[in-house]
């Protein structure tokens, strides 16, 4: 029993990697036709992330399944628990694994509050852009700080043992982990820059652009949504009146700044 609790974190690991793995596939199926192999993905990861288009690496122009803060942070968690399994950490000291927890994840809390607080203030505002809206590229920051974190503060926890201090093979392990998961970020923006053509990033290897629906971003599908309809179902016709808007505006179709000038 001893032995197979030393290879939980393992199995774990590997679990998510092979998470992170189908998240990545599924568009690739999807650009196949192959959609007994991507509706099931796209729809079963739909109750972990919101699977929002302008929020996600893409490829072929069908986006990830998780979005860029959402996959960074299942691969954080697979590559933070590999390395904690191979280096056989002991497990932390209560008070330590709530300090790297609450430090690894802030930045993630600070980033979405605010996006979302940003997108509730123009919720029925076609005339209006949220304040701030993340980029892809602070979103896969935020989750590699987070996925990382936490698996290296919870995952040595599976071993049992006596519970020590926060030492430098933790923060090794931390800074190796984001390194490592942060390697990926430039995979999947190039991976999307080579294969898209509707729906592109900002640069080859990382994706720093604030993109906002019905502003900047392609409404109708094809332009990076997923074979699941459902993804922007609802708040569709709020983005479809913006992209009118500013698409009026930007050719000087628009007299004012109301919503009925511009229709």
């Amino acid at each position: 029993m001893k032995n197979l609790l030393t290879k939980l974190p393992l199995v774990i690991s590997l679990l998510f990697i092979l998470a992170t793995l189908l998240a990545v596939l599924a568009p690739v199926f999807a650009y196949l036709k192959l959609n007994f192999l991507s509706d099931p993905i796209y729809w079963f990861y739909q109750w972990f992330c919101h699977q929002r288009p302008w929020r996600s690496y893409h490829m072929f122009d069908y986006q990830y399944a998780l979005d860029a803060r959402m996959i960074t942070l299942f691969l954080g968690l697979g590559v933070g628990g590999l390395l904690t399994s191979v280096k056989k950490l002991k497990p932390l000291k209560w008070k330590y694994v709530m300090i790297v927890i609450i430090i690894m994840i802030v930045p993630m809390g600070i980033d979405g509050i605010t996006q979302l607080i940003a997108e509730l203030s123009v919720i029925n505002k076609v005339t209006q852009l949220p304040f701030y809206e993340s980029t892809n590229f602070i979103r896969s920051i935020t989750g590699i700080f987070a996925g990382v974190g936490i698996s290296v503060a919870l995952f040595p926890y599976i071993n049992n043992g006596e519970s020590v201090g926060f030492n430098n093979d933790y923060l090794k392990t931390i800074l190796l982990g984001m390194l490592i998961t942060f390697l990926f970020i430039p995979l999947f923006v190039y991976l999307w820059f080579v294969s898209s053509t509707k729906y592109t990033p900002s640069s080859m290897f990382i994706d720093s652009l604030q993109r906002f629906p019905g502003y900047n971003y392609e409404v109708t599908t094809g332009g990076g949504h997923s074979t699941i309809n459902r993804i922007i179902k609802e708040p569709t016709d709020l983005y479809k009146q913006r992209e009118k808007y500013y698409q009026n505006k930007n050719t000087g179709l628009c007299s004012g700044s109301t919503k009925e000038n511009c229709n």
